[in-house]
């Protein structure tokens, strides 16, 4: 099983590094040939145009002589088999009596001049010259390595026809106007003849005269204002070509060959520096799964001795199963501590629900009904509800600031308190200027609560209340909707010592309702952090406003569940409704 694990690794390895070995080492190799070849490329094109703009090469059709040059076409245009032909004897010795010793040279005289010579003359002249310029285009061949040279005609009948063509220095009469040069097969070329403008061309082709893979350099021949020829020069690319393609083949091949020998040696390397020390980690790690000992993990780590991350995680590996058998235990102790204190927390759960009323009294005049939700274990809301006298109905709703256990002692303080005060007959304010004071004598963390505190004297309708910071009573009379009563707000009770509070008095006629609540119900928030609001509590009282009390909790608890979907609640939901009766 280890070794197939080893080999597994190995593998990965490899599959990773070689292909990035050879990916970079193609990109290489492709980037030494491109650079090879694009220089080789410049170099050769450089050369040609220096070439064909060189007075030495070029000379001839450029002032003064260009004039000179047109007679010449426009005498081979007219006597086109003279380009077949060499010098006769009849012919030199015609040309010695008329010119002397200036026979040779006399070919660069002006055109005017060239037009008093006899027809023997102008013959000799003109193959004197074609000798001259073809001269120029051998010897520029063979000294630059240039493979081929050139002469299109591009005027009169002969448009396209060879002036003439030399390959590896020597000329080719058999092609002399009489083989064609397609011109309509390179465009860039078709243009500048027709714009005039000599402009140097180069580009790459097959479609050539000769057999290959070529670049050319055009340079058209502009005489008195026309293009009358274009000269070209040459360069095979195909045997440049087959060199650098076999240059790189065996410069891939070598570089191939070390990858394999650089991958065989990654792979001992591997082996031995990673591979074996890491299998012998794995299977200490199996065996401390089933043995939970520690101190044979760290004997076989001991082993393990090369000197690098492999050794030091080795370490590491022995220091963990001994944090581990210390964590382990200190877990277990933990595990024993939270079961304990969640026994508690049921406990004191229990106790706190115990002290929230949940015998609702049943009297013909009135209907009321509370619940309380609480966002973790215990919570800090309350609600209360109790009879001063026969007559009169205490009610109460509060929430204490924070969670948990001190919330839910701070609420039970708080909630013993308010009944104390209410019993002894005191009205709404006072009941919450004493329940302050007294919470302010023993508040050492600063917590407080927010009360909302009624008396209902049931006779009558008539509701006397006092709110201390807490959320605005929602009240229903009868065949009316539940509307917020957005009385005055006094502070928090246990934060400021001898606060003076006020109180309201308002009266519920028979059939009405009165529905209050903490801000776990419109401070809910949904997945997209809305909050659930004052308004839609609203909505959702009015939904069936003439709902017994113990329906308006539900669908008030249904609407906010609802808009909560998924997330998580964090707050108290507490909320209590009473409803008078119609028919008393």
């Amino acid at each position: 099983m280890a070794n197939k694990k080893n080999g597994k690794l190995t593998f990965q390895v490899l599959a990773v590094m070689v292909p990035i070995i050879i990916i970079m080492t193609s990109v290489i190799l492709f980037i030494v040939h491109k650079s090879t070849v694009d220089g080789y490329l410049k170099a050769k094109n450089e050369l040609i145009s220096d070439k064909l703009s060189s007075t030495e090469f070029g000379a001839w059709y450029m002032p003064p002589i260009d004039k000179t040059a047109l007679w010449y076409f426009n005498y081979y245009e007219a006597h086109p088999d003279v380009l077949k032909e060499s010098i006769t004897e009849e012919e030199q010795q015609k040309a010695n009596e008329v010119l002397g010793e200036d026979a040779s040279t006399f070919i660069l005289f002006e055109n005017e001049q060239l037009d008093t010579l006899d027809p023997i003359t102008q013959t000799y002249a003109a193959k004197k010259f074609y000798e001259l310029i073809c001269n120029l285009a051998s010897s520029t061949t063979i000294e630059s390595d240039l493979d081929c040279a050139f002469l299109v005609v591009t005027q009169g009948q002969n448009n396209g026809k060879l002036l003439y063509s030399i390959e590896n220095g020597k000329l080719n009469k058999e092609d002399t106007m009489i083989k064609m040069y397609d011109l309509s097969e390179h465009r860039e070329l078709e243009e500048a003849i027709s714009e005039n403008n000599g402009t140097l061309i180069f580009e790459r082709t097959r479609h050539f005269m000769f057999s290959g893979d070529y670049y050319i350099g055009y340079k058209p021949i502009v005489l008195d204002g026309k293009t009358v020829a274009v000269m070209g020069l040459a360069y095979n690319w195909s045997s440049f070509s087959d060199v650098m393609s076999k240059t790189f083949k065996s410069a891939f091949i070598l570089a191939m060959t070390d990858v394999i020998l650089a991958g065989a040696a990654l792979v001992v390397l591997l082996y031995r520096r990673v591979l074996r020390p890491v299998g012998r980690i794995e299977h200490s790690l199996t065996e401390y799964m089933e043995s939970k000992d520690s101190a044979a993990v760290k004997g076989s780590m001991e082993k393990v001795k090369v000197n690098n991350e492999i050794g030091r995680l080795s370490d590491k590996v022995s220091d963990l199963a001994v944090e581990i058998d210390h964590y382990m235990d200190e877990n277990i102790k933990l595990v024993m501590d939270k079961q304990q204190i969640e026994t508690e927390l049921e406990v004191a759960k229990d106790i706190q629900a115990s002290q929230l009323p949940d015998d609702f009294p049943d009297r013909e005049e009135f209907d009321i009904y509370a619940s309380m939700t609480p966002a973790k274990e215990v919570g800090g809301d309350f609600y209360d509800f109790f009879f001063v006298d026969d007559d009169h109905l205490a009610m109460v709703i509060a929430d204490v600031s924070g969670k948990g256990v001190p919330a839910a002692l701070f609420m039970m303080m708080s909630k013993m308190l308010i009944n104390d005060y209410t019993l002894s007959g005191l009205s709404p304010h006072e009941i919450l200027e004493h329940v302050n004071n007294a919470l302010c004598r023993s508040n050492s963390r600063k917590m407080f609560v927010t009360v909302w505190l009624g008396i209902l004297e049931i006779s009558t309708g008539r509701l006397v209340s006092a709110n201390a910071g807490h959320e605005y009573p929602i009240v229903r009379q009868p065949d009316g909707s539940f509307e917020a009563i957005k009385g005055k707000h006094d502070f928090v009770l246990g934060i400021l010592k001898d606060k003076k509070y006020s109180q309201q008095e308002m009266t519920l006629q028979k059939g009405a309702a009165l529905f209050v609540y903490t801000d776990g119900v419109p401070e809910a928030i949904n997945a997209d952090e809305e909050l659930f609001g004052l308004e839609r509590t609203v909505e959702a009282l009015n939904k069936a406003p003439d709902a017994k009390p113990r329906e308006l909790l539900e669908n008030v608890g249904n609407a906010v569940f609802k808009f909560a979907g998924d997330a998580p609640q964090f707050d108290d939901i507490t909320m209590l409704a009473v409803k008078l009766n119609k028919d008393l």
